[in-house]
């Protein structure tokens, strides 16, 4: 069983660093950089496993009537984050569907100007 203190420590540092993930993955959204998203994935649920058994162990043990005003600040920091990250998940979310529907766009007006499978290629000539 963790002491006040270790108890203090561990849901502080927890807090801290589910704080700084949010922060990184927000930067990360906001400039597109999208290619660590699975690392992303696996960080987000280490940390959310982490801060679940430290609020459980403090549960146990009892928080100190005085940390609690600073852990009620960091929660609710921690869901305006979790809200922020899911306005920004959403934005790039339509940007890469709007990307994807022109792509799709353009290999349709592509494959127009190629032979088409069922009949063999027609070709325009100048001569009569």
């Amino acid at each position: 069983m963790n002491t006040p203190a270790e108890t203090r420590d561990s849901l502080l540092k927890a807090t801290e660093h589910c704080l700084a993930m949010q922060a990184r993955h927000l930067a990360g959204l906001t400039t597109g950089e999208l290619s660590q998203i699975k690392g992303w994935l696996a960080e987000r649920q280490e940390l959310v496993d982490r801060l679940r058994q430290v609020f459980a162990e403090a549960q146990s043990a009892g928080i100190d009537p005085e940390l609690r005003p600073l852990l009620l600040d960091r929660i609710q920091r921690l869901m305006e984050g979790e809200a922020q990250l899911f306005v920004a998940a959403q934005g790039e979310r339509n940007r890469l569907g709007k990307s994807l529907a022109a792509l799709r766009r353009g290999r349709r007006a592509l494959s127009g100007y190629g032979p088409n499978r069922n009949r063999p290629p027609r070709f325009i000539s100048g001569q009569k």
